[in-house]
């Protein structure tokens, strides 16, 4: 299920919003589509400002299974045990370079089954469908500037930053949403050192 906050894409807008609102959009909606009745209760997963809402969710309901953050975190933190997967770019100009810093603390003080999957060359953007919307965008599409030292830089392209997003994505729903052991094995391993700067500890 994917859902458009208040304010945001053809929702409706308010006259106030607040972080707390939001979520409250989310668990209605998903309270809604049915997703807490199943046996299988939901895993929910965010961009930017979407990680920051399921990072924000996971403080303050029991029922949610598991996180994927992806460029984003809340910094209030009272849950340290859902399982979490972050998406992390190691080259966002949006978050900037302590943001980032911050991200992989999220990882480190994480108590539960934990993955981090860093692209050392990626910026905010490149887990986006921008590369499709505007090549050059910039942050993650097309060509910019490192965070870390300023050097021109050529971000990944959506051919090598998506499937890895969506091989480690769908291996980590599939052991934490549906119990499938068959999974280990894939996110066990580092699918483009290359690319990646990849951690995990599925058994703290």
């Amino acid at each position: 299920m994917a859902l458009s906050f208040s304010g945001m894409g053809r929702s409706g807008r308010r006259q106030a919003y607040s972080v707390a609102q939001w979520a409250d959009e989310a668990l209605v909606a998903a309270e809604a589509g049915g997703l807490f009745e199943s046996d299988q209760k939901p895993l929910f997963a965010g961009h930017s400002f979407g990680g920051f809402t399921c990072t924000w969710l996971s403080n303050n309901e029991p029922r949610i299974k598991a996180i994927i953050p992806m460029a984003g975190a809340a910094e209030e933190r009272t849950n340290y045990d859902c399982p979490v997967m972050l998406f992390i770019a190691a080259e966002d100009d949006t978050l900037g370079a302590d943001r980032v810093a911050f991200l992989r603390n999220y990882y480190t003080e994480s108590r539960g089954p934990r993955y981090s999957i860093e692209f050392k060359d990626a910026g905010h953007f490149s887990f986006t469908e921008m590369y499709q919307l505007k090549p050059d965008f910039g942050d993650g599409v097309g060509k910019g500037r490192r965070v870390t030292n300023d050097e021109a830089l050529d971000y990944p392209p959506m051919t090598l930053v998506f499937p890895l997003v969506n091989g480690y994505s769908t291996a980590f729903f599939g052991k934490y949403l549906k119990g499938v052991e068959g999974y280990d094995a894939y996110l066990g391993e580092n699918h483009h050192p290359d690319a990646l700067v990849y951690q995990s500890e599925p058994t703290p």
